[in-house]
């Protein structure tokens, strides 16, 4: 619309060895500052990371989990978590809590949760309409690449065309070195 705006370079959906990532935080931090990324958020399974206590080497370090709360079909929501205070605790760890417990619980310490490769997860855009209040979700995500469920734009498409507008998300899902910088 004729506005200038800046953009970051971002990596938004990263494991570590906190959970079952490769790479030490520092070990991340270091690579993703070598390829030029300016903010990285630390997303381990169901724990958060002390950003405040890591040198992000200049990058903004941001704090956040990936939730499993149990979904349809037997199989457990991907729900990524940007900005819960560093000492939060999973809510999907509580087995009674719902997914859409977990998202009214996360958000409410104001962070952002995004419904991560539910393609990967076998859900379909019915599944993902279910929940509320979801800041938005994966359209790609390079980690799935390799079974062949990477994009979710079909799903997006259709929660779109029903009227769930969801911001979309393109990330690496980082766990090793084949994950790095997609």
């Amino acid at each position: 619309y004729g506005r200038k705006l800046t953009a970051y370079r971002a990596a938004l959906h990263d494991h570590s060895n906190v959970s079952d990532g490769s790479f030490s935080p520092e070990e991340v931090i270091r690579l993703y500052k070598e390829q030029g990324y300016e903010i990285f958020a630390f997303t381990d399974h169901q724990i958060t990371n002390p950003v405040s206590q890591y040198d992000g080497l200049g990058m903004q370090l941001i704090s956040g989990l990936e939730s499993h709360p149990d979904g349809p079909k037997g199989e457990r929501w991907h729900l990524l978590c940007h900005g819960v205070p560093e000492d939060f605790v999973d809510p999907s760890l509580d087995k009674s809590n719902s997914a859409q417990d977990c998202i009214d619980i996360i958000r409410a310490t104001g962070a952002a949760v995004f419904c991560a490769h539910p393609a990967w997860c076998g859900f379909h855009s019915s599944d993902v309409a279910a929940l509320k209040n979801l800041s938005g979700m994966e359209v790609y995500n390079s980690d799935t690449r390799f079974c062949g469920k990477c994009y979710n734009m079909t799903c997006w498409d259709e929660l779109a065309d029903d009227g769930m507008v969801l911001n979309a998300l393109a990330l690496d899902d980082v766990h090793d070195a084949r994950d790095l910088f997609h």
